[in-house]
């Protein structure tokens, strides 16, 4: 086997751990060393700087860079972990603070000509304290929290160090999300998806839909990363997040963070776009950047413009509902110009179907009409019958507002066929009570109220309210 071969079977990371290395017992001596080290140039720039002000910048730089040496320092001894890193950076914080505050008293009692033992100030703390002031208070505390702050939030952004270029992974977090039922909160990793995700099987995904609420919904979030400095693995994480039927909230890890090889990620990354699971356009960048690295052969940047295809739709349906009709059809068209150059004949449909709405809103009859047809030819085309059949009432209500009650019969006529098929009794409602319009406005009152009482039994039968009032007002204006 070669040695490239070998490379890639072992292992590339040092996962996110609480457990402590022997070589840490080599590793906190020589931090604290180098803590020590840190802090006696810093104490001198302190005794010579000539304001108070500066003295703060070179304190704060002096405690990110002491909460940045804990954090390179820790892994390369095989040891990482919340608890862990805020204990070194505790301890080094407080060390170099002591430290610093004898050499800052020794060096400026000799810069004053004042007599002062160095090994004094070392081994009696009470008369250093007695010799620093309050602004040597904040400066420790400055120099403990800082380091202490650094390391947590290193710690929540990465969670493995690649071996092979000693650095950081960044983890994008919440990169793909998974609907689950409420029985993952309880099973949790005796649970059917997550033993498969543990073992690579990526299979369970290929039928997930997106998540609709990332804020509630039950799910699984899947966070990824990688080290962008050399050709390795992936890391993945899985947390559980969401709220159950009782109202409790369920939000932290399931699976610790494992390595997975390109090829499985890349998979796993694949079926998620295809599936629309990944979480943000942010992701679907990623996704698409991870592909091209890894010579992916799917459209990754096809399922992000379809992405942003379906955001601008959605947007479009806000504005709609909001009145404001010229920004709905603003992004109705960039939908529909992202769905053409897509070939992507289901969102081009509702694309033509969302823009005649808004020109019948209008009263632009013509521009609706046009349309309308397209969206039929495509609905037709997909043979999407329920929506073939909301097409048909939707040119049968631009006939009715020109007047052309005979093609607008027809329409409504060729709707509730279709209904009537499917069983759909909401569609049927809508037809007869349409009908129920195209017969009063002949003035055939019989024929209309015929319509509106068969409309009325199926509005009742569905429970719809607002069908109900309304078409039982026109039947008791026709008496």
């Amino acid at each position: 086997m070669s040695n490239e071969t070998s490379s890639q079977n072992a292992s590339r990371y040092y996962l996110y751990s609480k457990r402590l290395d022997r070589r840490l017992i080599f590793g906190v001596p020589l931090i604290l060393l180098i803590s020590v080290g840190l802090a006696i140039p810093y104490a001198c720039i302190l005794v010579y700087s000539p304001s108070i002000y500066i003295n703060l910048i070179f304190t704060v730089l002096f405690g990110a860079l002491l909460g940045y040496m804990i954090c390179q320092m820790l892994p390369r001894f095989h040891t990482w972990g919340i608890q862990v890193g805020i204990l070194m950076a505790t301890t080094s914080g407080l060390l170099a603070v002591y430290v610093s505050w004898v050499v800052f008293e020794f060096a400026l009692a000799g810069r004053q000509g004042h007599e002062v033992h160095l090994s004094a100030l070392l081994i009696d703390p009470s008369a250093l304290w007695e010799r620093v002031s309050t602004v040597s208070a904040v400066e420790a505390l400055v120099l403990v929290g800082l380091p202490v702050v650094y390391v947590y939030i290193r710690a929540s952004i990465y969670s493995a160090f690649c071996e092979k270029c000693q650095k950081w992974v960044p983890i994008n977090d919440r990169m793909i999300g998974v609907p689950v039922t409420e029985d993952v909160f309880y099973k949790l990793r005796d649970a059917d998806i997550v033993k498969s995700l543990s073992t690579k099987d990526w299979s369970v995904l290929k039928t997930a839909d997106p998540v609709k609420d990332w804020s509630f919904q039950p799910s699984l979030f899947i966070a990824l990363g990688r080290c962008e400095s050399c050709d390795g693995p992936f890391v993945m994480c899985v947390e559980v997040h969401g709220k159950d039927s009782t109202g409790k909230i369920y939000v932290g890890g399931i699976l610790a963070p494992m390595e997975i090889d390109k090829e499985s990620g890349l998979k796993l990354i694949e079926i998620a776009a295809e599936r629309k699971l990944l979480s943000s356009n942010a992701m679907y960048k990623k996704a698409i950047e991870i592909g091209e690295a890894l010579g992916s052969k799917k459209d990754l940047a096809g399922a992000y413009r379809e992405r942003q295809a379906m955001g601008y739709g959605h947007r479009g349906t806000v504005y709609q509902s909001r009145g404001k009709l010229h920004k709905a059809e603003a992004m109705f068209n960039k939908a529909l110009t992202l769905f053409e150059a897509l070939e992507h004949k289901e969102g081009m449909a509702q694309g033509y179907r969302s823009l005649g709405i808004i020109y019948l809103s209008r009263g632009e009859l013509d521009k609706a009409e046009a349309m309308f047809n397209k969206a039929l030819a495509l609905f037709e085309a997909l043979r999407s019958e329920e929506k073939v059949a909301n097409g048909y009432g939707l040119l049968g209500t631009v006939y009715q507002k020109r007047a052309e009650l005979d093609k607008a019969e027809a329409m409504y006529n060729k709707a509730l066929a279709i209904d009537k098929a499917l069983g759909n009794e909401e569609g049927m409602a809508i037809g007869y009570r349409s009908l129920g319009d195209v017969h009063q406005s002949r003035g055939e009152l019989e024929q209309a109220k015929e319509a509106y009482k068969e409309a009325l039994k199926l509005f009742q039968g569905i429970g719809s309210e607002p069908g109900v009032r309304q078409v039982q007002a026109v039947l008791d204006d026709l008496r």
